[in-house]
């Protein structure tokens, strides 16, 4: 059984809500250095 196709405008919701969280537990729990570290060039290389 296959699950239907989610919206583009559905699956942006989604990861903006999971950023969102990930923020807030990376701030919550000082995960500075693993943000600066691994999620900083990742964004800044999808960015170029």
């Amino acid at each position: 059984m296959r699950r239907p196709k989610l919206q583009l405008y559905t699956r942006i919701l989604i990861a903006l809500a999971a950023g969102a969280v990930f923020g807030l537990v990376a701030n919550r729990f000082e995960l500075s250095g693993l943000v600066d570290v691994w999620l900083k060039p990742l964004g800044t290389a999808f960015i170029r």
